[in-house]
């Protein structure tokens, strides 16, 4: 049996295969482990909590992988969010990726219509720039506390972490990926589509249906450098 350690965060995956509903999320709060999924933790998703409360509990509960530190396994989530784009996927839950939600119109006009007529968050408060008194204050008030960044690596990530979430990610395969074939399979495949030929599939044009379109490629840019012309002329007569 696997035990874990205080504090592991986790990247992890629950679906329902028959209704081809599924969702990937990340789990760093202080002190959580793997063994919470769906028995202390059942998603932050208000739309896997409808479902599970319609369907039950989910039959695929998987941890995709665990992390040392939050920083980390949030790092994953993203990229094998973004890089999938699950959030615009059909069969997935999730309305993010990358820290960014994606409405649909349908979803955006509500929202739209919902807002209509309220006060706006900033209403009555005064924006614009700062007076220097203001800024002065606000220097003050900062002086002697840490920067929030102080200790955090900053700018593009190493070849080496980009390697190493590149490691990570190998042998994952979500639902909706391409699995690989079989030989057999691909052979089915290829014997299956031989003797099909589409309108515009490798299909050679005959001597003289190449100079058809030849001459009406020249006969097109034959009247519209004539249009020009007559343009040029009423503009070089036009008396203002």
């Amino acid at each position: 049996m696997l035990t874990y350690q205080n504090h592991i965060p986790f990247v992890y995956l629950v679906g329902w295969p028959d209704l081809n509903k599924f969702y990937i999320g990340v789990r760093y709060k202080d002190g959580c482990h793997p063994s919470d999924m769906w028995t202390k933790y059942f998603t932050s998703s208000k739309y896997v909590k409808a479902i599970a409360q319609e369907h039950g509990r989910p039959p695929v509960i998987d941890i995709i992988k665990t992390f040392d530190t939050k920083e980390e396994a949030i790092a994953f989530e993203t990229s094998i969010l973004s890089d999938n784009k699950v959030h615009i996927l059909d069969n997935f839950l999730n309305a993010a990726a990358g820290g960014a939600q994606h409405f649909t119109p349908e979803v955006r006009k509500k929202m739209s219509d919902k807002a209509k007529g309220r006060k706006s968050w900033n209403s009555g408060v005064k924006t614009g720039s700062e007076s220097d008194e203001v800024r002065m204050k606000k220097s003050e008030a900062h002086k002697g506390k840490p920067a929030h960044n102080k200790g955090k690596k900053l700018g593009p990530r190493s070849g080496e972490t980009r390697q190493r979430m590149s490691d990570a990610r190998k042998g994952i395969v979500l639902p909706h990926m391409k699995l690989p074939k079989s030989e057999e399979t691909k052979q089915n495949l290829s014997d299956s589509k031989k003797g099909i030929v589409l309108p515009h599939m490798f299909r050679k044009n005959s001597p003289e249906t190449i100079a058809k379109r030849a001459a009406s490629v020249r006969e097109y840019h034959h009247k519209k450098r004539e249009q020009a012309a007559l343009e040029q002329s009423a503009l070089d007569t036009d008396p203002s």
